[in-house]
């Protein structure tokens, strides 16, 4: 009986412990990567999108301050888009969309576009629910909380809030929150599924990076896009087909990446020179990002 009421006693006291400490979800210098998964249609092949979502400035909306964000594909240091604009409240995160975009944000499916509206505010996440509170998602389906644990995400318990009949990828699995992260699907709290697929790779901030799955070889904020401006490698040709070149500015020994855009790494090379004949003929067509010891990264293009 007693060693049963010390383990009740030390039980508590870790999960007290566990939750000592908040983590109020970032605003700034932060990014999470994405891969999308869409089914094309009848006969069309499935489109890979890979990118980010990250914080891209200040802006003022009807004289309230909010976080921009933007959509960069993968590596790029220009934004592609602009998705929409968020700002945090103390335990509660309100987004604008930007002309009713859809969601996943950085493909515009007419579809789904019902999920926002660019003339209100809609509340993404309240992490300050119990188990058994309710939360309407911009789906539309009203889910409840199961339950309230923690997560080690290098090295730190952060608290997880996990939900009863949400979606993840397609089957009826365990969703959840992370607090000072996002959710399961990363940024957005809510994803529409139908025949399609969402990946969420790492989050990453000025500090750290945290991997949810697969390699995120452009995850790093601020630090990527100063390393991509260099320009130290040239690929010729590209698009390419069966080989192409890959030409460094020093004669040295150099070792380089190469992932698909599910963020596997399908080659790893080491040699020594300025010019090294790549054989991708082993490789689908598709988009595949080249990685240096540098941390410079490349598109290569297959067709």
């Amino acid at each position: 009986m007693k060693k049963q009421y010390l383990l009740t006693i030390v039980f508590i006291i870790t999960r007290l412990l566990t939750f000592s400490q908040t983590y109020q979800f970032p605003d700034s210098a932060v990014s999470w990567s994405e891969t999308q998964i869409i089914y094309g249609g009848p006969g069309d092949p499935w489109i890979y999108s890979v990118g980010r979502l990250e914080t891209d400035g200040d802006t003022s909306i009807f004289g309230i301050d909010y976080k921009k964000l933007s959509w960069f594909e993968y590596c790029d240091t220009i934004p592609q888009s602009t998705v929409g604009y968020y700002r945090v409240d103390s335990l509660k995160v309100f987004f604008r969309d930007n002309i009713s975009i859809a969601i996943p944000p950085f493909v515009n499916l007419p579809y789904v576009s019902f999920m926002f509206s660019d003339t209100s505010e809609v509340l993404l996440y309240d992490f300050s629910l119990q188990v058994g509170d309710s939360f309407q998602f911009q789906t539309g389906l009203i889910d409840s909380v199961s339950s309230i644990d923690s997560i080690l995400l290098n090295g730190s318990y952060r608290k997880k809030i996990n939900f009863q009949n949400m979606y993840t990828n397609g089957n009826i699995g365990p969703y959840y929150w992370i607090e000072g992260v996002g959710s399961t699907y990363g940024f957005f709290p809510s994803y529409y599924i139908f025949e399609n697929e969402l990946f969420f790779n790492c989050f990453s901030t000025l500090n750290d990076t945290i991997s949810f799955g697969g390699s995120c070889p452009c995850s790093s904020v601020g630090i990527n896009e100063n390393n991509l401006a260099n320009n130290e490698v040239r690929i010729m040709p590209n698009p390419c087909s069966s080989s192409t070149k890959i030409l460094f500015p020093i004669d040295k020994l150099h070792t380089f990446y190469i992932f698909d855009l599910l963020g596997n790494e399908v080659k790893n090379i080491k040699f020594r020179g300025k010019e090294f004949h790549l054989d991708i003929g082993d490789l689908n067509k598709g988009i595949y990002i080249l990685r240096t010891e540098n941390d410079n990264f490349e598109k290569i293009i297959i067709q």
